[in-house]
């Protein structure tokens, strides 16, 4: 593929086409993801999302797209991705109901605003420190793929990250840097 270096006036109007599409075409996929998510509560067909993950380039927020349909379905529509083929794959709770679909939050609630994209930032002394203290207190539950409340972080984790608290405390680098 070639690409063609635009001059300053053609990149102008291309970013407000860029934009125009844009827009367009995240109204698109949430018209269409909100009609999926109807269609699936009345149905129990959910080809239609995985369809539209596996038609969407990872640019347009997939992953985030995926999880709108687990949340705006009370867990009871799980989307994945395969590692190997990359494709969608969908599983719907035998045991849902229309009461389980929140079509009115999901209705409000487009999937490019659902979560922040994740911004990078770098991890000093101090915030990597917070962030093995906060594994060892993690007592949270999460919902595995079979809808099963687990621990977000298991026990014996949760008992390691302590250890390496401890250890990184008593480095006078660590005691330095916290203070």
């Amino acid at each position: 593929m070639s690409i063609t270096i635009l001059k300053q006036t053609e990149i102008s109007a291309a970013i407000s086409k860029v934009a125009s599409q844009a827009r367009d075409t995240q109204t698109a996929i949430h018209q269409i993801a909100y009609s999926v998510l109807d269609h699936t509560r009345e149905f129990g067909d959910f080809t239609g999302a995985e369809r539209l993950l596996n038609a969407l380039p990872s640019g347009q927020r997939v992953k985030s797209l995926g999880q709108w349909f687990d949340v705006m379905s009370s867990g009871k529509l799980r989307l994945s991705q395969d590692p190997k083929t990359k494709l969608w794959k969908g599983e719907l709770a035998k045991d849902r109901s229309d009461a389980d679909f929140l079509m009115a939050k999901a209705e409000g609630l487009d999937y490019g605003d659902f979560k922040p994209e994740i911004v990078s930032k770098v991890i000093d002394l101090k915030a990597f420190l917070k962030k093995v203290e906060k594994v060892s207190t993690d007592d949270s539950m999460v919902k595995d793929k079979q809808g099963r409340e687990v621990p977000a972080v298991t026990a014996e984790t949760r008992a390691i990250a302590a250890k390496a608290v401890a250890f990184l405390r008593a480095l006078p680098e660590v005691q330095a840097a916290v203070k």
